[in-house]
Order: structure tokens, then sequence, then C-alpha cells
């Protein structure tokens, strides 16, 4: 929901529905998703046993357009197609195990949107402790 409220705020706006799913490690699945032809931002989130979620944006045609592959349990990925129509999502387990969601998003942040969260100098928060 964090990154629903975000995102939407940015001034993006959700292309279908956020997908959910669960995966062992070395495992991949794939979903369809329409996209229309302007810039989408593909997000998947794992649960707390995920350590490596890797995802992949293919065309009809299958050839890749973007791929986050970091090494992180989230994974995000922004294409520019040159036309909309169906796409291929594939999320991988690469580390770790368990639940995801995967949604997308489409539209250019806008430069008018007020911020979201402290700037950095004035955040006190850190992974441990975060602010609320």
């Amino acid at each position: 929901m964090a990154v629903h409220n975000t995102l939407a705020a940015m001034g993006l706006a959700q292309v279908g529905p956020i997908q959910r799913g669960s995966l062992g490690e070395g495992r991949e699945t794939r979903y369809s998703v329409d996209l229309p032809s302007e810039c989408a931002t593909v997000i998947a989130i794992g649960s707390g046993d995920v350590r490596d979620l890797d995802l992949a944006v293919l065309d009809a045609e299958d050839r890749e357009l973007g791929r986050d592959s970091t090494t992180a349990s989230q994974a995000a990925v922004k294409i520019c197609p040159p036309h909309g129509g169906r796409f291929s999502l594939v999320v991988r387990m690469t580390r770790g195990s368990g639940d995801f969601v995967l949604a997308s998003w489409s539209g250019a942040p806008s430069a008018s949107s007020p911020p979201t969260a402290k700037p950095v100098e004035e955040a006190a928060g850190t992974c441990e402790s975060p602010i609320p």
C-alpha cells in the first residue's frame, strides 16, 4: 500500500491489477500485462524469506526490454516501449523463497508533485529504527 500511495502521489497511474505469487529458489514465473505506449515502471517486492528477486520485461516476441538483476528482495524496471501492447513480466527467485507482489505503473513523475518524504539532511531514521 505504501508503494501504491507513493507512486500515485508522484503522478503515476497503476496499470492492471496487483499480482501476487510465490516461488521457490531457482524458479521463475511469467505474467502478461497490457502496457500503454508511454513509459512504464514495473515493481516486484518479496516477503521476508526472499533474498534475491529478479525481474525482466519482454515484448511480444520475447525480446528483453529491461531487467533488474540487483541482489535484493525487490526489483524495479522502467521501460519506454515504442508502442503499447501485451508484454511479459518474468519474475525469478534467485535466492530465498516466498511470496511477492508485482505491479505496473505508467506515466512520468510530476514535477509539481509535493515531496512525500523529508529531505535527506532532515531525516533521522535508520533501517533498524525507521521514521514512522
